[in-house]
């Protein structure tokens, strides 16, 4: 599986070394990891260009902070200019466990008719962080539930997801199109596939 990661930033960047290290020690290695820098003033820039000469990487600082949803839009966009045949989206706090896209290749192979793919979203405390992946419990209200932490157990397919370590296909991006800028919320792809996998996030 070729993917390209994606990473939003801001004035977090210790949190950041962590993720780009949990990317760049995957047993299976992404084609590109694009920082989108939130406008930080902690020193981002020059941290990422002293710690990392790895050719991959690619960082993008923007003018002012826009936000994470303009973020994941740049991100997004870079992505797909880049060709990518599957994206991942994270924040800067999201530090992937080694196996993380073995797994979701896995995951590809295993439902190919598939378009989107994720694992679950836990603390550093191994307290899963549920809010992240919810299913439908009512379409004419849109009521939500979160996924029970016994369904992370196996595989499982839901509703709604936010944007913590999801993978996209690009025909996904094409057909739904880049986020809105200015408007943060969850995605929807019915019956999406939770691979057995975990990706952790620090506690702040």
């Amino acid at each position: 599986m070729e993917y390209t990661s994606v990473i939003v930033t801001y004035n977090r960047k210790k949190l950041l070394v962590e993720a780009i290290q949990s990317l760049l020690t995957q047993t299976e290695q992404p084609k590109y990891i694009v920082i989108i820098d939130n406008a930080s003033t902690d020193g981002t820039k020059e941290m990422v260009e002293q710690s990392f000469s790895d050719k991959r990487i690619l960082y993008d600082r923007l003018n002012t902070n826009q936000g994470g949803s303009a973020g994941y839009y740049f991100g997004l966009r870079k992505a797909m200019e880049l060709d990518a045949e599957w994206i991942s989206i994270s924040d800067d706090d999201a530090i992937f466990t080694p196996e993380f896209f073995a797994a979701i290749n896995a995951g590809v192979k295993k439902y190919g008719s598939q378009n989107a793919f994720s694992g679950g979203v836990f603390l550093e405390n191994g307290q899963l962080d549920a809010l992240h992946r919810e299913n439908i419990k009512n379409n004419n209200y849109l009521t939500v539930s979160p996924i029970e932490r016994s369904e992370y157990e196996k595989d499982f397919s839901y509703d709604i997801f936010s944007f913590v370590g999801i993978v996209l296909n690009k025909q996904t991006v094409e057909k739904a199109g880049l986020p809105e800028k200015n408007i943060l919320s969850n995605l929807m792809i019915l019956n999406m596939p939770c691979v057995v996998e975990r990706l952790y996030r620090s506690l702040i």
